[in-house]
């Protein structure tokens, strides 16, 4: 059983994903948090759902250092275990407005956190943290 726990929020998730317009520019995701295994595999489902949402747009791990962003997304591990992680989801548009996600908890009751569980979870704080629908200039 998969328990998820919106630590201090009540929201509704909207089902499906959110789609962006990045043109020529590209959408970075960096990860920040304990160095883990488990961050790293957060990490890369992240950045497979938002490609899987936005097939035209370069998704891309890392700082964009110089390169034209149409979102910086940023994940922040703060805790995990075996079978838990607690995160967070922030994001920077190309006009300067950012805004932070509440605090995702996912624990997997009766196994360790497989990647089908971590791409849920990715999917969930991308959900929470209002990402924009478009990010174009």
């Amino acid at each position: 059983m998969i328990k998820r726990i919106l630590i201090g929020v009540v929201c509704a998730m909207a089902a499906g994903g959110q789609a962006f317009s990045a043109g020529t520019d590209a959408i970075f995701i960096t990860c920040s948090g304990p160095d883990s295994a488990v961050r790293t595999q957060i990490c890369e489902a992240l950045q497979s759902v938002v490609q899987n949402d936005n097939p035209d747009a370069d998704v891309l791990l890392g700082a964009a250092e110089g390169r034209d962003a149409a979102l910086q997304i940023t994940f922040t591990l703060i805790k995990h275990g075996r079978d838990f992680a607690i995160g967070q989801l922030a994001w920077q548009d190309h006009k300067g407005h950012s805004e932070t996600g509440p605090e995702l908890e996912i624990a997997a009751m009766d196994t360790g956190l497989r990647p089908s569980i971590l791409t849920d979870f990715a999917t969930d704080l991308i959900v929470t943290a209002n990402l924009p629908e478009t990010a174009t200039k």
